[in-house]
């Protein structure tokens, strides 16, 4: 048996995840000014650093940041769309087994 609209609510899921992801990259990457750090002035200062430095950094930040505080709606974002794809599944399944 096919799992087809699992698949399409997981990998659509997977796909809204992927450009949320991609649109936060891409606002790091526009805001580099060359220099790193700086974020608490009294620790440390700002200093120069390499794109690729810059914004790996910053990505590492914000999915640590994002990733404690809305684990959840991830998950949600997730789950439910897999979980409605197996259920339509399963559904599909029934109706062709009634059939015949």
């Amino acid at each position: 048996m096919k799992r087809r609209y699992f698949w399409r609510g997981l990998c659509g899921a997977i796909a809204v995840l992927s450009f949320f992801a991609i649109v936060g990259v891409v606002q790091i990457a526009f805001s580099y000014d060359g220099k790193c750090g700086g974020l608490i002035p009294f620790l440390a200062g700002p200093r120069p650093c390499s794109f690729l430095e810059y914004v790996s950094g910053g990505v590492l930040l914000s999915i640590s940041i994002l990733w404690g505080t809305y684990w959840p709606l991830v998950l949600v974002l997730l789950v439910v769309p897999a979980s409605v794809g197996y259920l339509l599944d399963r559904r599909v399944h029934k109706r062709a087994a009634s059939r015949g």
